[in-house]
Protein backbone atom coordinates (compact mmCIF):
# COMPACT_ATOMS: atom_id res chain seq x y z
CA UNK A 1 0.00 0.00 0.00
CA UNK A 2 2.99 2.81 1.12
CA UNK A 3 4.27 2.02 -2.60
CA UNK A 4 1.24 3.00 -4.32
CA UNK A 5 0.05 6.36 -2.49
CA UNK A 6 1.16 10.18 -3.84
CA UNK A 7 3.87 11.02 -1.97
CA UNK A 8 1.78 13.72 0.21
CA UNK A 9 -0.57 10.98 1.68
CA UNK A 10 2.26 8.52 2.43
CA UNK A 11 4.34 11.26 4.75
CA UNK A 12 0.55 11.73 6.46
CA UNK A 13 -0.01 8.24 7.09
CA UNK A 14 3.64 8.10 8.35
CA UNK A 15 3.83 10.69 10.24
CA UNK A 16 0.43 9.19 12.05
CA UNK A 17 1.56 5.81 11.96
CA UNK A 18 4.91 7.37 14.21
CA UNK A 19 2.13 9.02 16.65
CA UNK A 20 0.42 5.93 17.19
CA UNK A 21 3.76 4.31 18.09
CA UNK A 22 4.81 6.90 20.58
CA UNK A 23 1.12 7.51 22.17
CA UNK A 24 -0.15 3.86 21.65
CA UNK A 25 0.63 2.05 24.94
CA UNK A 26 0.03 5.21 27.01
CA UNK A 27 -3.56 6.13 25.57
CA UNK A 28 -4.78 2.43 25.12
CA UNK A 29 -5.10 3.12 21.09
CA UNK A 30 -3.61 0.76 20.33
CA UNK A 31 -1.54 -3.13 21.66
CA UNK A 32 0.76 -2.92 18.26
CA UNK A 33 4.40 -2.05 19.42
CA UNK A 34 5.71 -1.91 15.41
CA UNK A 35 5.37 -0.21 12.56
CA UNK A 36 4.18 -3.15 10.21
CA UNK A 37 1.26 -4.76 12.11
CA UNK A 38 -0.08 -1.03 12.28
CA UNK A 39 0.31 -1.11 8.11
CA UNK A 40 -0.97 -4.47 7.47
CA UNK A 41 -3.88 -4.37 9.82
CA UNK A 42 -4.93 -0.33 11.22
CA UNK A 43 -4.08 1.20 8.15
CA UNK A 44 -4.79 -1.51 5.87
CA UNK A 45 -7.89 -1.88 6.85
CA UNK A 46 -9.34 1.50 7.37
CA UNK A 47 -8.14 2.25 3.89
CA UNK A 48 -10.50 -0.43 2.42
CA UNK A 49 -13.60 1.60 2.99
CA UNK A 50 -12.00 4.90 1.18
CA UNK A 51 -13.65 4.37 -2.55
CA UNK A 52 -17.16 3.86 -1.11
CA UNK A 53 -17.08 7.00 0.26
CA UNK A 54 -19.61 9.54 -1.18
CA UNK A 55 -17.23 12.34 -3.30
CA UNK A 56 -17.58 15.57 -0.80
CA UNK A 57 -19.29 13.75 1.89
CA UNK A 58 -19.52 14.87 4.95
CA UNK A 59 -18.70 11.54 7.22
CA UNK A 60 -18.72 11.05 10.95
CA UNK A 61 -16.37 8.24 12.69
CA UNK A 62 -18.18 6.76 15.17
CA UNK A 63 -15.97 5.91 18.23
CA UNK A 64 -12.80 7.24 16.57
CA UNK A 65 -10.76 5.72 19.53
CA UNK A 66 -6.82 6.48 18.09
CA UNK A 67 -8.24 7.19 14.71
CA UNK A 68 -9.27 4.01 12.75
CA UNK A 69 -10.67 4.59 10.40
CA UNK A 70 -10.99 8.67 10.28
CA UNK A 71 -8.04 9.76 10.33
CA UNK A 72 -6.72 7.20 7.25
CA UNK A 73 -9.79 7.80 5.33
CA UNK A 74 -9.21 11.73 5.77
CA UNK A 75 -5.43 11.26 4.43
CA UNK A 76 -7.03 9.07 1.62
CA UNK A 77 -10.50 11.35 0.57
CA UNK A 78 -9.36 14.52 1.26
CA UNK A 79 -12.22 15.80 -0.84
CA UNK A 80 -14.15 14.72 1.98
CA UNK A 81 -14.97 16.29 5.51
CA UNK A 82 -14.66 13.94 8.42
CA UNK A 83 -15.65 14.55 12.18
CA UNK A 84 -13.97 12.37 14.37
CA UNK A 85 -16.45 11.65 17.72
CA UNK A 86 -14.57 10.16 20.86
CA UNK A 87 -16.06 10.46 24.05
CA UNK A 88 -12.73 9.74 25.84
CA UNK A 89 -10.77 12.46 27.28
CA UNK A 90 -7.29 11.48 26.31
CA UNK A 91 -8.36 9.63 23.12
CA UNK A 92 -9.84 12.58 21.91
CA UNK A 93 -6.99 14.80 22.79
CA UNK A 94 -4.88 12.35 21.21
CA UNK A 95 -7.05 13.05 17.65
CA UNK A 96 -6.79 16.69 18.03
CA UNK A 97 -2.88 16.39 18.05
CA UNK A 98 -2.68 14.53 14.93
CA UNK A 99 -5.32 16.76 13.24
CA UNK A 100 -3.64 19.64 14.29
CA UNK A 101 0.31 18.52 13.41
CA UNK A 102 -1.52 16.40 10.17
CA UNK A 103 -3.30 19.46 8.72
CA UNK A 104 -6.14 17.55 8.43
CA UNK A 105 -9.82 19.70 8.07
CA UNK A 106 -10.94 16.88 10.19
CA UNK A 107 -13.32 18.24 13.16
CA UNK A 108 -13.37 16.67 16.86
CA UNK A 109 -16.56 16.06 18.94
CA UNK A 110 -15.68 14.84 22.39
CA UNK A 111 -19.24 13.53 23.60
CA UNK A 112 -21.01 11.05 23.96
CA UNK A 113 -22.94 9.40 20.12
CA UNK A 114 -26.43 9.69 21.95
CA UNK A 115 -25.78 12.59 22.67
CA UNK A 116 -24.68 14.47 20.06
CA UNK A 117 -27.30 12.84 17.80
CA UNK A 118 -30.32 14.94 19.25
CA UNK A 119 -28.07 18.29 18.96
CA UNK A 120 -29.41 19.91 15.83
CA UNK A 121 -26.24 21.36 14.77
CA UNK A 122 -25.16 17.57 14.13
CA UNK A 123 -29.04 15.49 13.52
CA UNK A 124 -29.24 14.42 10.28
CA UNK A 125 -26.64 16.63 8.43
CA UNK A 126 -24.51 13.48 7.16
CA UNK A 127 -23.62 11.63 4.15
CA UNK A 128 -22.16 9.04 5.98
CA UNK A 129 -21.16 6.99 9.24
CA UNK A 130 -17.91 4.77 9.71
CA UNK A 131 -17.70 2.78 12.51
CA UNK A 132 -14.98 0.06 13.36
CA UNK A 133 -16.24 -2.54 15.56
CA UNK A 134 -16.96 -0.79 18.56
CA UNK A 135 -20.48 -2.12 18.75
CA UNK A 136 -23.11 -4.66 17.99
CA UNK A 137 -24.49 -3.62 14.38
CA UNK A 138 -28.31 -3.18 16.23
CA UNK A 139 -26.35 -0.74 18.09
CA UNK A 140 -24.75 0.70 15.56
CA UNK A 141 -28.05 1.48 13.75
CA UNK A 142 -29.89 3.16 16.49
CA UNK A 143 -26.55 5.29 17.06
CA UNK A 144 -25.86 6.56 13.43
CA UNK A 145 -28.90 6.70 11.75
CA UNK A 146 -29.97 9.28 13.53
CA UNK A 147 -26.83 11.71 12.40
CA UNK A 148 -27.38 10.69 8.94
CA UNK A 149 -29.22 12.22 6.04
CA UNK A 150 -32.12 10.55 4.29
CA UNK A 151 -30.52 8.15 2.24
CA UNK A 152 -27.60 8.49 3.90
CA UNK A 153 -25.12 5.01 4.59
CA UNK A 154 -23.75 4.01 7.65
CA UNK A 155 -20.58 1.72 6.60
CA UNK A 156 -19.80 -0.91 9.46
CA UNK A 157 -16.16 -3.07 9.20
CA UNK A 158 -17.16 -6.16 10.35
CA UNK A 159 -16.09 -9.90 10.47
CA UNK A 160 -16.94 -13.08 10.09
CA UNK A 161 -20.20 -12.40 11.76
CA UNK A 162 -21.75 -9.94 9.82
CA UNK A 163 -24.25 -11.85 8.30
CA UNK A 164 -25.62 -12.55 12.05
CA UNK A 165 -25.50 -8.83 12.84
CA UNK A 166 -27.36 -8.25 10.24
CA UNK A 167 -30.29 -10.97 11.02
CA UNK A 168 -30.07 -9.76 14.47
CA UNK A 169 -30.54 -5.85 13.43
CA UNK A 170 -34.14 -6.73 11.85
CA UNK A 171 -35.94 -4.37 15.19
CA UNK A 172 -33.37 -1.54 14.70
CA UNK A 173 -34.20 -1.34 10.94
CA UNK A 174 -37.43 -0.82 11.48
CA UNK A 175 -37.25 1.37 14.45
CA UNK A 176 -34.81 3.77 12.82
CA UNK A 177 -36.00 3.12 9.25
CA UNK A 178 -33.02 1.45 8.03
CA UNK A 179 -32.41 -0.84 5.43
CA UNK A 180 -29.45 -2.82 4.66
CA UNK A 181 -28.11 -2.43 0.97
CA UNK A 182 -25.25 -4.86 1.08
CA UNK A 183 -22.74 -7.25 2.75
CA UNK A 184 -19.37 -6.82 0.78
CA UNK A 185 -16.57 -8.83 1.55
CA UNK A 186 -12.54 -7.84 1.79
CA UNK A 187 -9.27 -9.39 2.22
CA UNK A 188 -6.34 -8.33 3.83
CA UNK A 189 -4.00 -11.17 3.15
CA UNK A 190 -5.37 -14.54 4.16
CA UNK A 191 -7.65 -12.82 6.71
CA UNK A 192 -11.97 -12.35 5.18
CA UNK A 193 -13.54 -9.19 6.70
CA UNK A 194 -17.09 -7.03 5.59
CA UNK A 195 -18.15 -3.96 5.22
CA UNK A 196 -22.11 -3.57 5.92
CA UNK A 197 -23.95 -1.08 4.15
CA UNK A 198 -27.18 0.27 5.49
CA UNK A 199 -29.27 3.82 4.17
CA UNK A 200 -31.49 5.67 5.97
CA UNK A 201 -34.79 5.08 4.12
CA UNK A 202 -37.04 8.36 5.55
CA UNK A 203 -36.75 10.15 8.52
CA UNK A 204 -36.02 8.96 12.54
CA UNK A 205 -38.46 9.71 15.47
CA UNK A 206 -36.63 11.90 17.84
CA UNK A 207 -36.90 9.18 20.13
CA UNK A 208 -33.76 8.01 18.75
CA UNK A 209 -31.10 7.59 20.21
CA UNK A 210 -32.35 6.41 23.84
CA UNK A 211 -30.27 8.04 26.87
CA UNK A 212 -26.89 7.47 27.04
CA UNK A 213 -25.53 3.81 27.82
CA UNK A 214 -28.86 2.13 27.07
CA UNK A 215 -28.49 1.29 23.53
CA UNK A 216 -25.16 -0.74 24.44
CA UNK A 217 -26.98 -2.17 27.37
CA UNK A 218 -30.54 -3.17 25.46
CA UNK A 219 -29.91 -3.33 22.00
CA UNK A 220 -33.09 -3.10 19.71
CA UNK A 221 -33.25 -6.90 18.70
Amino acid sequence: MQNTLAPEKQAQLQQYVDLLLQEGDRLGLTAFRTPDPIWSELISDSASAAEKLPEGGKIVDLGSGGGCPGVVLQILRPDTRFYLLESNGRKAGFLRTVVEQLGLPATILQERSETVAHQSEYRAQFDMVVAKPVASLPVLIELALPLLKVRGKLLSYKGPQAKQEVEESAAALKALHGKTLGIETYHLGEKSYCHVIVEKASGTSKDWPRRPGIPAKQPLK
